[in-house]
């Protein structure tokens, strides 16, 4: 319903003024070991789906469910690609793995997984959600297709995997982890 923003009867919420309803205002605070002074202007990001893993115990003829584990999904993120943000994103995993060096071994608390901050603005850029991608490291990074016929920007595809995130609103917070 783009042009409509709905309060709501009296309820407290943003003034009608601030349009909620586009999620196309990301900014990226923080991608790992690149911080926002770098260049980085992202044109898709698709955030992590929580999955819960289940235990089933039959008692009788009831199959009961039980939660078990919580699984994340990896995150991506489409960059216009500049080359100065391919660089330093190929930096990043080559700290992870290279073909001359294989698997690199790290210390957790030093090593290659960092975090990484994706906030949502609402229509007056001010910050309504803020998710943090725990110990996150980029698994793929996957260059746009070069062609003779196509005229398009160069993208970069870059998909982050990470140990749990973190997810907080303006007006309250929560953690899944």
């Amino acid at each position: 319903m783009p042009g409509f923003v709905i309060n709501g009867k009296g309820e407290p919420g943003p003034p009608n003024t601030i349009d909620l309803l586009y999620n196309h205002r990301w900014m990226i605070t923080q991608l790992g070991p690149i911080s926002q002074n770098d260049t980085l202007v992202a044109r898709d990001l698709g955030l992590p789906d929580l999955k819960f893993d289940k235990q089933e115990i039959l008692a009788g003829l009831i199959w009961y469910k039980y939660a078990k584990s919580v699984r994340w999904d990896d995150a991506s993120v489409t960059f216009y690609d500049n080359g100065d943000i391919g660089k330093k994103i190929q930096e990043w995993q080559d700290s992870v793995f290279t073909v001359a060096d294989g698997i690199k071994q790290h210390h957790p608390s030093g090593g290659y997984k960092k975090d990484s901050i994706f906030s949502l603005l609402d229509g007056e850029g001010t910050e309504r959600q803020k998710f943090t991608l725990k110990n996150s490291w980029p698994i793929s990074i996957s260059p746009g297709k070069l062609s003779y016929t196509d005229t398009n920007i160069k993208l970069l595809v870059v998909t982050l995997s990470f140990d749990w995130a973190e997810f907080e609103t303006t007006n309250e917070s929560q953690s899944h982890g």
